[in-house]
């Protein structure tokens, strides 16, 4: 891989995306930031020599032109810019950086808000608990990537459920939904992000209890976020067992005491 990456033959872009891993004798594929390969590259000797990319694009009058007339017809922002600019390929072609340059020189380009964002609240909550449910996955970062289920109830942020999944699908979240609506009883609704493992089998769950559905809007996870906040914290408590069930009899105690 090092030589290849040297050569070219092979890019970051690629090999980053599908890392062979070794756990409990499968060798599975996973996919890994730029800094980790770099630094196991460190450690046997160095990182590999990549050649520079591609020349930077010339900003010439006729680039700063094209973006002051597609600017003045659509008055977006530089993302929507490089889109409609590049509607025709075979016509004309702009880099997005080459466009953040031109929109720097017509001083139309806007940075962004690096100020932290208003409290957002959700504006009810359920008067009774058994009411409203929140149900979220998050990923184990030891020993593997694994999907935990997460149930809490909303008005006495009592857990639920706290399950190891064999995997993140509709299928393996109904299981445990169906068991825990079966021990506390069938709540008024199920409050979700959009997620696959929400629909299909999880769908036909929420049927067949009588159970309405809520889910987050597009990019706002702080709607989900009363059990968002009790899952970051799995990774600093979560059990480095190896087995699977070993992990979930764990999961179950850390749950009781939460």
């Amino acid at each position: 891989m090092y030589e290849k990456l040297e050569s070219g033959e092979l890019t970051y872009a690629t090999v980053l995306k599908k890392v062979p891993y070794s756990y409990q004798n499968v060798t599975i594929f996973k996919q890994i930031s730029r800094n980790t390969l770099k630094k196991a590259f460190k450690e046997i000797g160095g990182t590999p020599k990549i050649k520079s990319g591609p020349p930077q694009e010339e900003l010439t009058p006729e680039l700063i032109l094209k973006v002051q007339n597609s600017y003045e017809n659509y008055k977006c922002g530089v993302q929507k810019l490089y889109w409609t600019l590049n509607m025709n390929p075979k016509q004309f072609q702009i880099s997005y950086n080459a466009v953040i340059k031109a929109a720097k020189f017509l001083g139309i380009y806007k940075e962004k808000d690096k100020s932290n964002p208003k409290a957002y609240h959700v504006d009810y909550e359920a008067i009774l608990p058994n009411t409203i449910c929140y149900v979220d996955i998050h990923f184990l970062k030891e020993p593997e990537t694994l999907p935990v289920y997460g149930i809490i109830d909303d008005k006495s942020r009592y857990l639920l459920a706290l399950k190891l999944l064999r995997n993140k699908s509709s299928t393996e979240t109904s299981k445990v939904a169906i068991a825990t609506v079966q021990k506390y009883g069938a709540p008024f609704c199920f409050w979700s992000d959009n997620g696959k493992e929400n629909e299909g089998e999880f769908t036909k769950f929420l049927s067949t209890y009588d159970i309405q559905i809520r889910k987050s809007a597009p990019y706002m996870p702080r709607q989900n976020g009363k059990i968002e906040r009790l899952l970051a914290s799995l990774d600093k408590n979560a059990p480095k067992f190896s087995e699977f069930e070993s992990i979930n009899q764990e999961l179950e105690e850390s749950g009781k005491n939460t």
